[in-house]
């Protein structure tokens, strides 16, 4: 509340700078767009009551929008093989009209659609045609399996559970199991974010002083002394102030000046300043940024929280949208209705990989097609087609398409073309995410980080990054890159994070993977082959062996 019960008010930079330049006319430098909630939305005493209010509005909004983007995705890829299946095709084929494109006589449209290697549609099937088939439907199951994967694997659950309990027990943490243990757990978290809260005000507080100082002049006194002209001092005594203050007065600090005869009885030395005291200025009050919770955590530390009421793993966060508490949350992407963490990362950026493929293929293809909609080429096949004695203009000419599918084509093409740029961009960036082991959140936590560091003249180091090989390992697992991208519904092979600087299989995935080898790690990496199994917390006899078998190997 601000002024006395009245209701907060707020403003937003963006629309503030759309106004002054969509409007300049009517709107100053300084206009605003001043946004004040009902006061029925913040009732004297609730502070945070519009806030809690905006976003539970906007929570809902997107998953409400999440629905319609689940049919529109569907809708997108249905139109997409349909256009390549029943427009690209005949005009890839060239149609069994190609070959008598050139002859005068005239035809019914019966005789001119029997061809021995066509088909009703007018597909003649080459080798070509056989293998753009091939490929558009291996994308085309990548790309339904894990966008179906991506839609319906949950992020709580007994999966949620089981990893939990593995993590907990790599770390040392104890899973409170009980609703005390669970109070006290919370109790000493909130009690370790008030110490640390304290100590980062007072190192603020701390720099801010240091800073205050060493911008603070340094004051210079000036002493004055007015003595008269026929004082009872003797001239010894006035040769030697004298004396004394021409020294003085050489360092700039001291300085005499002779006064007439009524001053003669008033023999006082007057000490003056040349900066008048002041008092000191109150210090700026002291304004720190707000930093999230987990930014103040240790990389292995465990958290609680407080909405979902447990334990808070390492790299969690709590989804204000789906209402859980996710492992390695990355964001809530209302296309696949669901929040992108732990358990189906590997699946959304294959789902990127596969789109980005699909629609860089399908710019490429429809791109003759769309160049020679109005073209010589287009205008000679429709002459083709009259003197063949055709009613409809046919495919009588290679990646030429016919007046009623110049609307597909235009479709198709602007539709990949524009998909291709956005999942371009959104695919490098999660790329360089994956490859540098963070989330789309701890991205933005550690830009700050890295800056902070920078103003203080050291370097920070992503805790969690181990090199991108084994960040690669940490999504897709130890298997060949080439294989861990083709279709598959296992679960994460590795924990979360790493563990003292190696990764950390899970336990009940060892049994499953023992046999398969880990990648080589990259040059200048000092660790053993078998120290990504040896770090595994309730590993059995098996996995020690093979630890020992393969450190043997390596040390030979």
């Amino acid at each position: 509340m601000v002024g006395g019960g009245r209701p907060k008010q707020y403003t937003i930079p963006l629309l503030n700078k759309s106004l002054r330049l969509l409007c300049p006319c009517c709107a100053t430098p300084t206009t605003q767009l001043i946004i004040r909630p009902p006061p029925s939305c913040c009732p004297p005493g609730s502070v945070s009551n519009w806030n809690n209010c905006c976003m539970s509005v906007v929570d809902m909004l997107i998953y409400l929008l999440g629905p319609l983007l689940i049919c529109l995705a569907p809708a997108i890829i249905l139109g997409l093989t349909y256009t390549f299946f029943y427009v690209m095709l005949p005009m890839l084929s060239g149609g069994p009209n190609t070959a008598i494109a050139l002859r005068p006589q005239t035809v019914t449209d019966s005789a001119g659609a029997a061809d021995a290697n066509a088909d009703a549609t007018g597909i003649t099937y080459t080798k070509t045609v056989c293998a753009h088939i091939a490929f558009v439907f291996f994308l085309l199951i990548n790309v339904v399996h894990n966008y179906v994967l991506c839609v319906t694997t949950r992020s709580n659950g007994p999966s949620y559970d089981r990893v939990v309990r593995e993590l907990a027990e790599a770390t040392g943490f104890r899973y409170p199991e009980t609703v005390a243990e669970r109070v006290d757990c919370k109790r000493d978290y909130q009690e370790k974010l008030m110490a640390r809260g304290r100590a980062r005000r007072d190192m603020a507080r701390a720099r801010q002083r240091r800073r205050g100082e060493q911008q603070q002049p340094q004051p210079t006194q000036q002493v004055q002394m007015k003595i008269g002209a026929g004082s009872s001092g003797t001239a010894e005594t006035a040769q030697s102030n004298t004396t004394a203050s021409s020294q003085q007065n050489g360092n700039g600090s001291v300085s005499i000046v002779m006064g007439s005869d009524d001053q003669a009885s008033q023999m006082q030395p007057k000490c003056t300043s040349s900066t008048a005291p002041e008092p000191e200025p109150a210090p700026p009050p002291l304004q720190l940024p707000n930093t999230p919770a987990w930014m103040l955590m240790d990389p292995t530390e465990w958290g609680y929280c407080t909405k979902s009421n447990q334990p808070k793993p390492p790299r969690s966060h709590y989804d204000h949208v789906t209402k859980c508490l996710v492992l390695n949350m990355d964001h809530y992407c209302p296309w696949v209705f669901n929040v992108v963490g732990y358990f189906n990362y590997r699946y959304f950026c294959n789902f990127l990989l596969y789109v980005w493929t699909a629609m860089i293929y399908g710019t490429v293809l429809s791109f003759q097609p769309f160049r020679n909609m109005n073209g010589p080429l287009f205008r000679q096949q429709v002459k083709l087609s009259k003197e063949a004695g055709y009613k409809t203009v046919q495919h009588m000419l290679r990646m030429v398409p016919t007046p009623d599918e110049r609307t597909a084509i235009t479709f198709a093409f602007m539709l990949c073309i524009s998909i291709g740029i956005a999942v371009s961009v959104l695919g490098g960036f999660h790329l360089y995410l994956l490859l540098s082991a963070q989330t789309t959140i701890e991205f933005h936590g550690n830009f700050v980080k890295r800056r902070g560091a920078a103003r203080r003249g050291t370097k920070w180091k992503n805790p969690y990054s181990l090199g991108w090989r084994r960040n690669w390992q940490l999504i897709y697992g130890s298997m060949h890159p080439l294989l861990a991208i083709l279709p598959s519904s296992r679960e994460p092979e590795f924990l979360p994070i790493p563990i003292s600087g190696e990764l950390s299989r899970r336990p009940s995935q060892s049994k499953k993977e023992e046999g398969l080898p880990l990648l080589s790690p990259a040059r200048g990496e000092q660790r053993t082959v078998g120290s990504d199994v040896s770090n595994i917390s309730g590993g059995d006899a098996a996995d020690g062996k093979l630890n020992k078998r393969r450190t043997g190997a390596h040390e030979v």
